[in-house]
């Protein structure tokens, strides 16, 4: 926060710590009820809302920290983008047509594709 304007610093601050968290905390609020939607139809397809939740949450989850990164650095982190977008293509259809199991499966490889990426290009970045 101390390399902004003093000026800018309130705005900064709701915008980081405020809006953004918001997203955060309500991707994992989302997320844990798909869960337990999933882990309820774990061997069957779920309908209607009940598929789309794990999703919803999973994708909130780095669309908040793109945001929060967003607004601290400036930059968009592209990754934690295509990591919410691939969720929300891939996890929906395995909930609705295979069953919760394959939704969480699904949620989970596009997670740990995202931690590698990451943390690979961490690595480099340091």
């Amino acid at each position: 926060m101390e390399r902004f304007p003093a000026d800018r610093r309130p705005r900064v601050a709701v915008y980081s710590f405020g809006y953004s968290h918001f997203v955060i905390v309500l991707g994992i609020a989302v997320a844990s009820v798909g869960m337990e939607k999933a882990i309820d139809n774990f061997h069957h397809a779920s309908h209607g809302a009940p598929a789309l939740l794990l999703p919803l949450g999973i994708s909130l989850y780095p669309a908040g920290l793109a945001c929060l990164h967003r607004t601290l650095a400036g930059a968009w982190p592209q990754a934690r983008l295509w990591a919410a977008l691939a969720v929300t293509a891939l996890a929906p259809p395995a909930a609705l047509h295979l069953s919760g199991a394959a939704a969480l499966v699904s949620a989970l490889l596009v997670l740990l594709a995202l931690i590698l990426w990451e943390g690979h290009h961490w690595d480099q970045a340091v």
